[in-house]
């Protein structure tokens, strides 16, 4: 691995490469490289807006996207289970339990199946997911709000 130092204004910035001369990126290089494009393309995307309000959208756009990315990387969990959940819930409803005279007759018959099965066990663990992420979640709540410690 080879290191090089380039001086750019008062910082300092390391690059780094492989075995073949191939450049490695860092995070913060290629946060870099995506803010400078996106600020590039303000004269090109929005020719009638000035510069300077350009960059603060592209700016807002690209701390949300950060922004949503970290929410994402922490709740997605919670997002993927819950709409599991729902939609489990829907397609139960629809293939093992219809709302009409022959469903009623059909219903018992269905929920042996395998599908049903399945999408009975997805909003049973569902649910009991969702209510195990709302007791953590609370519970990290309370401990900021109050500021006490378990320890």
């Amino acid at each position: 691995m080879k290191m090089t130092y380039n001086t750019r204004s008062t910082a300092t910035m390391v690059t780094e490469t492989d075995n073949n001369g191939n450049k490695i990126i860092n995070d913060d290089e290629q946060d870099t490289d995506a803010y400078s494009q996106n600020t590039s393309l303000c004269g090109t995307v929005f020719k009638n807006i000035s510069g300077t309000l350009c960059l603060m959208m592209f700016t807002i756009f690209y701390y949300a996207n950060k922004g949503f990315m970290y929410v994402w990387k922490i709740g997605g969990i919670y997002i993927i289970w819950c709409s599991l959940h729902y939609g489990a819930a829907q397609l139960y409803a629809y293939y093992c339990t219809p709302s009409t005279i022959w469903g009623f007759i059909i219903a018992p018959f269905m929920v042996a199946t395998p599908q049903c099965t399945g999408l009975r066990w997805c909003i049973m663990r569902g649910a009991d997911t969702i209510i195990s992420m709302w007791l953590v979640i609370g519970a990290w709540f309370m401990q900021k709000l109050g500021g006490y410690s378990l320890s």
